[in-house]
């Protein structure tokens, strides 16, 4: 079998969210080649590219093949329909790694769907990347032979907004690095004099849009300090300019700017974050919409207590592991976030072991086994539903 597979996502050289998912899926899987786990002797790959691939890709083997077809500009809506109708030999099955699948193919697409986040907040998008997002997306799920996406409460989504058939969409969660696998405390104190962090403080990490609930998380924050003077607020993740209109970023951070005892470390290094998570008292996601949420995965990883949204994906990924409040109630996030730093040691310490379990299922292996079971399956029984992972 031959397996296309759309890897300009992860061509980049600075990855966040969809890159990392769509780099990380295909190192796993050139791994799982390269063992020979899961994959059959004649399955081959080729991997279809806008530009030269980077050099931290998987290496070119005689199963592993970059092909690079130019020019960039709508890509996947002329460029690579051509190359799949009429270069040969013509793979038997194409997964796109993101929401974008080639406009037309003749062979069965597989496309990946992260969250629908952009149909929920359309203005904070400039107008031509939400115009794109919504009309590309929903072709691509319209021509889809199968859908992948990272929580079930995408899945429901995809559902009830294109009425797409549920037997046809399988949930794969994202994994986490191994540095979020344990405790971080060697590397602690060094980590946070690096970013001015001292003293005790509650965490955020995420790129600032206004699905991340920033602004009612420093209203909280502002109620908590009244019990606890002491306590800091560390914002980690850049603003998300690339995406967001001007006047929305401007007014979202002068929001933010006007809370005391707010440290706004921009970005942090990924070998630092393990420590910065482990520092804090608890990490607290007040996000109104998830599609999965790394960071709730990544601190139970290294063992730091979660406070967090009761809605979207949070309560999935968390499993009972942390403490949920409603995003929407300034004072009851307040409480909660309050409860987190008052909170019996013995409950706390449960809580944590519960999430350091949970956080062991979001392994890039799996992600990668259960891409190519799935992979295995087309193009022979792709009229079938996809049997239950075992």
């Amino acid at each position: 079998m031959l397996i296309g597979i759309d890897g300009n996502e992860a061509n980049i050289k600075e990855r966040v969210g969809v890159n990392v998912w769509a780099f990380e899926v295909l190192k796993h899987l050139q791994g799982l080649r390269a063992k020979g786990q899961g994959i059959k002797a004649d399955t081959k790959f080729v991997i279809y590219l806008s530009r030269p691939p980077m050099e931290d890709l998987p290496m070119d083997t005689d199963n592993w093949k970059y092909r690079v077809i130019g020019p960039a500009k709508f890509w996947t809506r002329w460029r690579l329909p051509l190359d799949l109708y009429f270069h040969k030999p013509r793979p038997d099955i194409f997964l796109s790694l993101s929401h974008y699948a080639p406009k037309w193919s003749p062979v069965p697409r597989i496309v990946c769907i992260m969250d629908l986040s952009f149909l929920k907040y359309p203005e904070a998008f400039k107008p031509a990347v939400f115009w794109q997002l919504k009309n590309w997306t929903e072709e691509s799920v319209r021509y889809a032979a199968h859908i992948v996406t990272i929580s079930e409460f995408n899945k429901r989504e995809i559902v009830r907004e294109y009425k797409y058939p549920e037997d046809r969409i399988t949930v794969i969660y994202p994994g986490i690095s191994k540095m979020f696998k344990g405790p971080a405390l060697p590397r602690q104190r060094r980590a946070l004099l690096k970013y001015g962090i001292r003293g005790k403080y509650l965490l955020f990490v995420g790129t600032r849009q206004q699905k991340k609930n920033l602004d009612r998380l420093t209203q909280a924050f502002d109620l908590v300090r009244k019990k606890f003077p002491d306590i800091q607020l560390v914002v980690v993740g850049k603003t998300w300019r690339q995406f967001m209109s001007v006047k929305f970023t401007k007014l979202h951070n002068r929001e933010v700017s006007q809370t005391a005892n707010v440290l706004m470390v921009g970005y942090v290094n990924e070998r630092d974050l393990p420590a910065v998570y482990a520092g804090a008292e608890a990490l607290v996601l007040p996000s109104l919409y998830e599609g999965f949420g790394i960071p709730a995965a990544e601190a139970m990883g290294v063992g730091t207590l979660i406070a967090a949204s009761n809605t979207t994906s949070l309560p999935e990924v968390m499993a009972g592991s942390g403490i949920l409040f409603n995003p929407l109630d300034v004072q009851d996030m307040a409480d909660k976030i309050s409860l987190a730093l008052s909170m019996d040691k013995s409950r706390k310490r449960e809580l944590i072991k519960k999430g350091m379990i949970r956080a062991k299922r979001f392994s890039w292996d799996i992600a990668a086994s259960e891409t190519i079971r799935l992979l295995n399956y087309f193009p022979a029984k792709r009229d079938q539903a996809l049997p239950e992972n075992n």
